[in-house]
């Protein structure tokens, strides 16, 4: 029997590229994919095992025109790892070796039938691109310790992502989507703000001249940290970009290996892996808790978390989703801002990823987006798109182009400002703040001007305006009861004004 331990750093291990690998495809395909993804992993001790009765071996084939250019480069450096032997005898070697066992499956037809595969308790890699639609993310999983990283990435990224929000915390955060509105907009005459770059938006270098971004987020399997041509181009502008804006790249810890093996010394420095979790818990608050929820876009995975990180007022700019009955891709995307001659070759080098419920997907992320909205505003954050979308929750965020035109001003206060003194007891305090924060309008702030309150209430409301960022805490300096502000009933707080943020004046 094999060894059934996780994959860790201690004891050597073996992988075994299976079943038998009878022709030159499986060759140029398969074997150069296994090196792409294992050669992250590969220490002394380790060995990569290939069973094949063939008179030639792998290296004698180019591998596959639609895979990464490196894997050939790759697979010439880890050749003192690969063994090639026939079935029977590839079989035994793998029985008896003295380790970790891992088998790379990369054909999913003999999973749950193959004899060879139901008696042992090795760890099984579904490596099978052609039918299993997640292969990429379960290679890449492997490849980073099970998406965990290394302690030491762990605590490099947590540290990196520390120093980004404390240094780039803003007033206005604008995060961008690819879609086909993107055409549209003039970022000359974008507001002021932080910009985070996403995806692959880094092919347009006139538009990141404009933006300049110290931030870039990409998160998906095969178009960012694939296999692929299209990946391979993807990293390229990438380095390119990481280069000349000084930007760091956040991505999911999942792909660290990927990146940290094939990027240039020189970015590694500012690569960021943030681990995600399955646990369906909206994380905003990445300080305190380092890692994200798992979801299946960037948009939820990363930039809204960290656009709720960095500042109050949140701008979306090119999330364009799709019409409903437009189902047969995820949606559009616009032109200046995808690697378009790749497209073919990542559909030849990931074919079982683009076989998916679009509806189902497209269903999903809407209800995800809206649940994230609303916990931003819920805790205090301001959001709008400069841009008109599909998606039902952006959509009602959108603002037209002549109320952008007074974006600026239209974020300089809430549409309500709420004053209310701050007295009486914490019982009392707590109802009169859960009151206001309970209502249907959500846009607004709370001016809790504090003349003769309580230690404890000073302490509670001090907490409560860090978990709220529409809470803000004043001292009264001199009578108060002039400007038309007095005590409740009983002695207790209670807003007394309603003023409109746009037309009266702040109390700051």
């Amino acid at each position: 029997m094999f060894s059934n331990k996780a994959m860790d750093q201690d004891n050597p291990r073996i992988f075994y590229l299976y079943p038998e690998i009878h022709d030159s495809l499986q060759y140029s395909d398969d074997f150069y994919r296994a090196i792409f993804y294992l050669s992250p992993l590969l220490r002394r001790g380790d060995t990569i095992l290939v069973p094949s009765s063939r008179d030639d071996t792998p290296y004698g084939h180019a591998p596959a025109t639609f895979l990464d250019g490196c894997v050939a480069e790759l697979a010439a450096k880890v050749r003192d790892h690969v063994e090639i032997r026939p079935l029977k005898e590839a079989n035994a070697r793998f029985e008896s070796f003295a380790g970790q066992h891992v088998i790379c499956l990369w054909d999913e037809t003999l999973r749950g039938k193959d004899p060879f595969l139901k008696r042992n308790g090795a760890r099984l890699i579904r490596a099978d691109h052609r039918r299993v639609q997640h292969a990429s993310s379960i290679y890449l999983k492997a490849s980073s310790l099970n998406g965990q990283g290394t302690p030491q990435q762990r605590r490099a990224s947590k540290r990196r992502l520390g120093q980004l929000l404390d240094e780039l915390r803003s007033e206005r955060v604008l995060i961008f989507g690819t879609g086909p509105s993107l055409d549209q907009v003039d970022f000359e005459t974008l507001p002021d703000g932080l910009h985070i770059a996403t995806n692959s938006m880094i092919t347009n270098r006139p538009l990141l001249a404009k933006m300049r971004p110290r931030l870039i987020v990409a998160s998906d399997p095969i178009f960012h940290a694939g296999a692929s041509k299209y990946a391979e181009e993807f990293r390229s502008l990438l380095v390119e970009a990481m280069r000349l804006y000084e930007a760091s790249f956040i991505f999911p810890m999942r792909d660290i290996g990927i990146y940290e093996n094939l990027l240039p010394e020189d970015v590694r420095s500012r690569l960021v892996g943030v681990p995600t979790k399955d646990d369906g818990k909206i994380n905003l608050n990445l300080a305190g808790s380092f890692k994200v929820s798992s979801t299946r876009n960037v948009m939820t995975l990363f930039l809204l978390p960290l656009a709720a990180n960095l500042a109050r007022e949140v701008i979306l700019v090119g999330f364009d989703g799709r019409p409903v009955e437009e189902n047969s891709y995820f949606w559009s995307h616009s032109n200046a801002f995808q690697l378009v001659d790749h497209m073919s070759s990542i559909r030849e080098a990931h074919p079982a990823f683009f076989n998916i419920d679009y509806d189902e997907y497209y269903r999903d992320h809407c209800t995800t987006v809206e649940a994230y909205l609303r916990e931003m505003e819920a805790q205090g954050r301001v959001v709008a798109s400069l841009t008109d979308s599909y998606i039902p929750p952006i959509k009602g965020r959108y603002l037209a182009p002549s109320a952008a035109a007074a974006l600026s001003h239209r974020f300089e206060r809430p549409q309500v400002s709420i004053v209310m003194p701050l007295g009486g007891s914490l019982a009392q305090l707590k109802e009169a703040v859960r009151s206001v924060q309970d209502q249907s309008v959500k846009d607004w702030e709370l001016l809790c001007v504090d003349w003769n309150g309580e230690k404890g209430s000073r302490g509670w409301l001090g907490r409560e305006a860090k978990r709220d960022g529409r809470i803000v805490c004043l001292k009264a300096r001199g009578p108060v009861f002039g400007r038309g502000l007095e005590p409740g009933a009983g002695g207790g707080p209670r807003p007394l004004h309603l003023l409109s943020g746009r037309q009266g004046p702040a109390y700051r």
